[in-house]
């Protein structure tokens, strides 16, 4: 974590003098602090590792391009420095820093808060169909991201039988990747592949988004953006996953939420057959990513994980590739 010093020392690169500042402890990739100075309010954002400087440029000129199609949400634009540079390295890591957008997060959204996020999933995607990054077409070599994440499970289960696992997380990673691997191998890819691709958000859930009151005000964190292309379904699933999900158990779908939220958003922008079958096997396969991320976290910063978390998203994958025939039943219409 930096130090004091050291954040006075980027703060002065946009000339701002640091009053008080708090670290945001939300999130598992990206670290945040809220500054505060006589300037007013902002954010400090340090990059993740898994960002670099071609794709944090992509990044920023994305949300530039969602201003200018007067997109009517809050997003994060960046500030220039002194260097009339949007970002800064400082010590081999990069930086940047916006307006502080005021605003509460919900942990459970209500059928009221559901209509409002899937309007402005509608004029979201609208406005990425029409700009210019609609034109950067990646092709869908991977469908769900399959194989990449079938790679990372192999490659840490060889970590830890190179280091004579001993840890607790080694056993129940383990333990739990010999029902993964089998549902990551036999998971049918077709025709979801042949679904269109855009740059879109990707991780739209409650701790992305702002309220004011029951009015979604701001959308937070872009940072898939140059990263990764995503099918509209996938955008759609992340928010079934976190947003339409039962309260006493947040790794099972609530039907009924996830259908008034899909029936919102398809009102006027219909969904395939193909696409709303697609939807059990992206959440499966988010939660397998999270569960590979998770094990990462407790083998490199376990502070920013917990033990439970592994279980929990292990059981959550199983539950949703188990029910898929199931899900695909209850959602569509």
């Amino acid at each position: 974590m930096l130090t004091k010093h050291e954040l006075d020392e980027i703060m002065s690169k946009w000339g701002i003098s640091i009053k008080g500042y708090t670290v945001v402890t939300k999130g598992i990739v990206n670290t945040n602090w809220i500054i505060i100075s006589s300037e007013g309010k902002f954010v400090l954002r340090r990059l993740s590792h898994f960002k670099n400087l071609k794709s944090l440029g992509l990044e920023i000129s994305y949300l530039h391009d969602l201003k200018n199609h007067n997109f009517p949400y809050q997003i994060p634009i960046p500030i220039k420095n002194r260097n009339e540079r949007f970002f800064l390295t400082y010590k081999r890591q990069y930086f940047w820093l916006y307006k502080y957008i005021p605003g509460s997060f919900k942990n459970q959204l209500n059928k009221l808060e559901l209509n409002e996020l899937a309007i402005m999933m509608k004029k979201y995607h609208n406005i990425v169909k029409i700009s210019r990054f609609n034109k950067i077409k990646k092709p869908e070599v991977d469908p769900f991201f399959r194989n990449a994440i079938l790679r990372e499970s192999l490659r840490l289960k060889k970590l830890i039988f190179k280091g004579k696992f001993t840890l607790p997380q080694d056993k129940i990673f383990l333990n739990w990747l010999s029902l993964i691997i089998p549902i990551l191998k036999e998971m049918k890819l077709t025709p979801y592949s042949k679904l269109r691709t855009y740059p879109l958000h990707g991780d739209i859930k409650q701790d992305n988004l702002l309220w004011k009151e029951s009015k979604l005000i701001g959308i937070l964190d872009f940072d898939n953006i140059g990263r990764s292309n995503f099918t509209i379904i996938k955008d759609l699933s992340v928010v079934l996953q976190y947003c339409c999900v039962k309260k006493k158990d947040r790794t099972r779908l609530n039907f009924k939420l996830a259908r008034f939220f899909l029936n919102a958003y398809a009102d006027d922008m219909k969904l395939s057959t193909n696409e709303m079958k697609a939807i059990p096997l992206l959440i499966t396969l988010q939660y397998i990513d999270l569960f590979n991320y998770t094990y990462w976290l407790l083998k490199n910063n376990p502070n920013r994980a917990k033990l439970s978390d592994l279980v929990i998203r292990a059981k959550a994958a199983k539950w949703y590739y188990q029910n898929k025939e199931k899900i695909f039943t209850n959602l569509k219409f």
